[in-house]
């Protein structure tokens, strides 16, 4: 669980990056970092809009060579495909090209959850 600071963005990259190099896939640790930068960053940007007392919740597994990381914010959420990129949205799109898939959900009223998945053996 990250506090929602732009701080906790180098905590992220930290985690992702100690998983790929811990499991022998440090080849992918440079894009598997930045996309997920660009998800915690807009998590606490975009969903929780900088407000202290909202959190942003981090898991990362990986089975086998699949790597799945979810980023869940305790904002509104957004809709994606309505996403411009005149002033923003090139977070979106560099996850979409960093990952094999990339899911958006509402959490029920809880927030916002972004799921990312990349077979890191292809």
């Amino acid at each position: 669980m990250l506090q929602g600071s732009l701080e906790d963005v180098v905590q992220a990259e930290d985690a992702v990056r100690g998983l790929c190099e811990d499991s022998g896939y440090g080849r992918h640790s440079f894009g598997m970092c930045l996309a997920v930068s660009e998800c915690v960053i807009n998590a606490i940007r975009h969903g929780n809009a900088f407000d202290p007392g909202k959190q942003v919740h981090l898991s990362m597994t990986l089975a086998g060579s699949r790597l799945t990381v979810r980023v869940a914010d305790e904002g509104k959420g957004f809709t994606p495909e309505a996403s411009s990129f005149q002033d923003a949205g090139r977070g979106v799109l560099l996850m979409k090209t960093l990952m094999d898939d990339v899911a958006f959900a509402f959490r029920g009223g809880a927030g916002f959850e972004v799921q990312m998945y990349k077979d890191l053996a292809a």
